[in-house]
């Protein structure tokens, strides 16, 4: 978050309100699109895959709309371990059958936005086999919190939700270093809710996580 300090001094304005005001402006710490990445210790599946900064940013804003914000979820550590349950959860997903809405048999993801992408379009305009409903929304175009990190509107973000997301490059670049966490072969997630979550499910944050099959 960056603040600017503009001086209101103009003839007119009153002396006692020239003091200034402060104007926030969220600048996130972006990838830069042309860079190339390679995950340490990677999957089997996964291990000759690259990763364009361009793909890495829109991970972040996948985190952003999935993951639960300081406002639900007060504990740094906590916000920071459901982060990056999620990017396993991508990063499972990659290079593997079984996540293609459009052939669930064959269909390989190989970068991360599509993996978050993946939906099958209806002939009447549905919308079928959603897997990240944070991200698709009901009609395709994304939900109101994915929209609000596009790039043209992201420096609108007030202080809270601007600390988020910046959260969100910070668990990406930490997986950039110890790559997947062993402890967290998940390929599925969904809202934790109030109930005890299922045998075999682990909640981390606002989310319980598992591996499917399992």
């Amino acid at each position: 978050m960056t603040t600017a300090v503009i001086s209101k001094s103009a003839p007119i304005t009153p002396k006692s309100e020239r003091q200034g005001c402060a104007i926030d402006f969220c600048c996130p710490s972006w990838f830069v699109a042309a860079d190339q990445f390679k995950v340490p210790n990677p999957s089997v599946a996964a291990k000759d895959l690259m990763f364009g900064g361009d793909d890495l940013n829109y991970l972040a804003r996948v985190l952003h709309a999935e993951a639960s914000g300081s406002g639900a979820i007060k504990d740094d550590a906590e916000r920071f371990r459901e982060k990056e349950a999620i990017i396993n959860v991508l990063y499972n997903r990659l290079n593997v059958p079984g996540y293609d809405p459009n052939n669930w048999t064959r269909g390989r993801f190989q970068t991360f936005r599509d993996v978050a992408t993946a939906v099958k379009r209806l002939s009447g305009g549905g919308l079928s086999g959603v897997q990240f409903e944070s991200v698709i929304g009901s009609d395709g175009s994304g939900t109101s919190k994915f929209k609000s990190t596009d790039g043209p509107v992201v420096d609108h973000l007030g202080k809270a939700d601007c600390k988020d997301f910046e959260e969100c490059f910070n668990a990406i670049r930490r997986f950039l270093v110890v790559g997947p966490n062993e402890h967290m072969n998940f390929d599925n997630f969904r809202a934790a809710g109030k109930k005890t979550a299922p045998k075999g499910q682990t909640v981390i944050g606002g989310n319980r996580f598992w591996k499917m099959g399992q």
